[in-house]
C-alpha cells in the first residue's frame, strides 16, 4: 500500500491549546497490482480550532470535525466476488472519550455496523463533530495544580458504506468534565449522556451515560 499525510499545526500548546488550529489529512491506497491481497482507498480528514474567550479569562472554545471515507475496489477471486467492507484494520470506529462521549468505546454505529449485541464491526465511513467549552475553576496551591471544567457536545456516527452517510442518523452525546493540570498533561474526568437511547437487536437498551478517566484533552 501507499500512504501520504499532511498536517498543519498552529496551536500555541500541544497539550492544552488556547488558540490556533490543527488540520490533518491521511490517505492510503492499496492495490493487488503491487502485492496487496485486497484493493482499497481510505482517507481521513480532521480539523480542530481553538479560540480564547476574552470576556471570561482562561476560557477556551474548542471545536472539531472528523471525516473518514473508504471503499474497497470491485474485484473477484477464485472464491467469487469479494465483499464491500474495508479490511477490519482499516475500518472506522467511534464512541468513547476521544470521539463521541456518552457512548462506550467503539460502540457507536448506524444500521449494518453494530451486531445484535451492540458491538461495532466498523464501517467504511465516519463523521464526527465536537464542541467544548473549557474554563478555569480553582487553583489548589497545596497540590501545585489548577482545576478546570468543561461542558461539551459531541455528534457523529459510523456508517457501513460511504453512500449510507445520513445526517439524520447522527447520534448526540453531551455532558461535563473536570480537568487537573499535571506534569504529563491534563488529567481528565468526563461524564457523557446520550441524547436518545436505542435498543439493541438482543432486546437490551443502551446505557444512559458513560464515565471516562484519561490523560489529555479529548481533542
Amino acid at each position: 500500500s501507499f500512504s501520504a499525510s499532511f498536517t498543519r499545526n498552529t496551536r500555541d500548546d500541544i497539550a492544552e491549546p488556547t488558540r490556533g488550529t490543527l488540520v490533518a489529512m491521511d490517505g492510503t491506497l492499496a492495490a493487488r497490482a503491487v502485492g496487496s491481497q485486497v484493493g482499497f482507498v481510505r482517507a481521513m480528514v480532521q480539523a480542530f480550532s481553538y479560540r480564547s474567550v476574552p470576556l471570561v479569562g482562561g476560557s477556551v472554545v474548542a471545536t472539531g470535525v472528523r471525516l473518514g471515507l473508504g471503499s474497497l475496489f470491485s474485484q473477484t477471486t477464485s472464491a467469487g466476488p469479494t465483499g464491500r467492507d474495508l479490511p477490519a484494520s482499516e475500518r472506522f470506529f467511534a464512541g468513547g472519550d476521544n470521539t463521541v462521549r456518552g457512548f462506550a468505546q467503539d460502540r457507536l454505529g448506524a444500521a449494518g455496523v453494530l451486531d445484535r449485541n451492540g458491538v461495532s464491526n466498523g464501517g467504511n465511513a465516519l463523521l464526527v463533530f465536537n464542541g467544548e467549552l473549557r474554563f478555569p475553576l480553582a487553583t489548589l496551591p497545596w497540590l501545585s495544580t489548577r482545576l478546570g471544567g468543561a461542558v461539551f457536545v459531541d455528534v457523529g456516527n459510523v456508517f457501513a458504506r460511504v453512500g449510507d452517510i445520513d445526517l439524520g442518523e447522527l447520534r448526540t452525546g453531551m455532558g461535563f468534565g473536570i480537568r487537573a493540570r499535571s506534569p504529563v498533561g491534563p488529567l481528565r474526568i468526563d461524564l457523557g449522556w446520550k441524547l436518545t437511547r436505542r435498543r439493541f437487536d438482543n432486546g437490551k437498551k443502551e446505557p444512559g451515560f458513560s464515565p471516562y478517566i484519561s490523560i489529555g484533552q479529548a481533542f
